[in-house]
């Protein structure tokens, strides 16, 4: 995985290609002028300047990226400094010596723009930029032996190159300026022992960035809680006690957490396992409702995460798509993690009602709308059964592509889940059987007592139907190779296609 070190390379890659496909451009649409209406003003040395110039450009433009690390700066300077030599050349060998009192080089320009596009520490930086400003006596010394130009002026020339030698000096000052800021955005980056790298996505609570350990080179996934979200130092503490909590799951069903902190800033952070997978939204969004044997093979692996953590004493409340993915782990695929624990609520001495809830991020509902148990909405005792309310709507969503209830309203869409009884999966579907439509609907009752009593109760429901070994191993590993071949690693699926991981979770909005 690269380092934070190695994506600023890359930038700079980027930058300096993007730069070098500019200047041939502009040397292309100067040539095309000279040859046509300044064809009276050019001198055969511009022109050949011009030419030279446009085939080293294209030759970094193109070549620049697919260089090693260790040579971007070396090749930056000497593009640098080439560039600056043709300017001056072309410059002496075009005007007399009385003309050059009353002009600027445009090596002043390249000399001030190479810093910002090719950061690097200031000692670099000033060599390049002196060697560049050099280009100037370089310039009217070959003018002189092309016999372009006669013997100037001392004082006409010190007039004329002084001030690209100052400049030269001051790139000092936005060298310095870069890298100190470059080192301030790589502090700022380490958590502990783990440093961001790039970031995944973003939403009301904060940010996910992927992460490296520094020791272990292990990826992982971090959320960032954003200290301005809730009650300061009461979520803070909150978070850490649910934190500590989540820790000690043990379920190859939920997602691992291997560390948690809060930045010098008050920001929290959670470091989990980096997943290589999808969600459970976004595949059916992008490849339809699901048989009804891989959708208990789903709810399954998700009773056993929600079992183990009901059994501690703790309430997801934000079950649903987007927080459950499936995975490829070793050699096996279909594999489901349960994501973003961190809205868990303990169950120990409290019951929270709705009210609570709203409070307890500012305002804001915990748990999204369309997958939102009533008691959430309208108050109520909170425990392991609300989470089951919201895993109904999950199978719902997986078995029909469609929401329980729809609208372009939260709130009638929280209000509906409250008071309107749900149309049944057959309404949608009618391949769904009748007893797995039966417990998707106890799921889904209003009242919590007469939905299942718990995770392992519903697991054992739907386990007697006998739809989840339908769904084989051979099954699993033929859809991932079709539709996610670029995750099928290992002898027995597709061998050595490109790394994609996916995201730890979306972020609750």
């Amino acid at each position: 995985m690269p380092s934070e070190q190695d994506n600023l390379v890359r930038e700079a890659s980027q930058r300096l290609s993007f730069t070098a496909a500019l200047v041939a451009l502009v040397y292309a649409t100067y040539e095309v002028l000279f040859f046509t209406v300044w064809s009276h003003e050019a001198t055969a040395v511009a022109r050949v300047i011009g030419m030279m110039a446009i085939a080293v450009s294209l030759a970094v433009s193109l070549g620049i990226r697919a260089c090693p690390a260790k040579l971007i700066a070396p090749i930056g300077i000497a593009y640098e400094a080439l560039i600056c030599a043709g300017l001056e050349i072309a410059r002496f060998s075009s005007v007399k010596d009385t003309a050059l009192a009353t002009g600027t080089s445009w090596s002043v320009a390249v000399v001030l723009f190479f810093p910002m596009l090719l950061p690097a520490n200031p000692r670099t930086t000033l060599s390049g930029a002196l060697l560049a400003a050099s280009m100037g006596p370089l310039g009217y010394v070959s003018a002189q032996h092309l016999g372009a130009l006669e013997l100037a002026d001392f004082n006409v020339l010190v007039s004329y190159w002084l001030p690209t030698y100052i400049c030269a000096f001051l790139t000092w000052v936005p060298s310095s300026v870069l890298q100190r800021l470059g080192d301030d955005v790589q502090r700022a980056r380490r958590l502990g022992s783990y440093e961001l790298v790039e970031k995944l996505g973003e939403g009301g609570m904060g940010e996910v960035w992927r992460a490296r350990h520094k020791l272990l080179a292990r990826p992982a996934a971090v959320k960032l809680v954003r200290p301005d979200v809730g009650d300061g130092g009461r979520l803070t503490t909150r978070f850490k006690r649910e934190a500590q909590a989540t820790a000690n799951l043990e379920s190859a069903h939920t997602v691992r957490l291997y560390d948690f902190g809060v930045t010098p800033e008050g920001t929290f952070y959670y470091v989990m396992e980096l997943l290589k997978g999808i969600d459970l939204e976004t595949l059916v969004r992008r490849h339809g409702r699901l048989p009804p044997s891989r959708v208990a093979h789903i709810l399954l692996q998700v009773c056993d995460s929600l079992a183990e953590a009901h059994g501690a004493q703790m309430v997801h409340r934000d079950i649903k798509p987007a927080n459950i993915f499936v995975v490829k782990s070793g050699q096996q695929v279909d594999v489901v993690k349960v994501l973003d624990f961190g809205l868990v609520k303990s169950m120990v001495g409290e019951l929270e009602t709705s009210r609570e809830i709203k409070a307890s991020t500012e305002g804001k509902v915990i748990g999204t709308p369309a997958y939102l148990a009533p008691e959430l909405t309208i108050g109520g005792a909170v425990d392991g059964r609300t989470d089951l309310y919201s895993l109904g709507c999950v199978a719902y969503f997986l078995l029909t592509g469609h929401l329980v209830f729809t609208s372009t309203s939260p709130i009638r869409m929280a209000v509906a889940h409250a008071t309107e009884p749900p149309p049944p999966p057959t309404t949608h579907n009618a391949e769904i059987p009748k007893d797995l439509e039966n417990i998707v609907m106890q799921c889904l009752r209003k009242d919590i007592t007469k939905r299942p009593g718990s995770a392992v109760e519903l697991a054992r429901s739907i386990s007697a139907l006998g739809l989840a070994e339908q769904w084989t191993q051979p099954m699993r590993e033929q859809w991932w190779q079709e539709h996610l071949p670029d995750l099928c690693l290992g002898p027995t699926l597709t061998s050595n296609p490109p790394l994609r991981t996916g995201a730890m979770f979306e972020p609750a909005e």
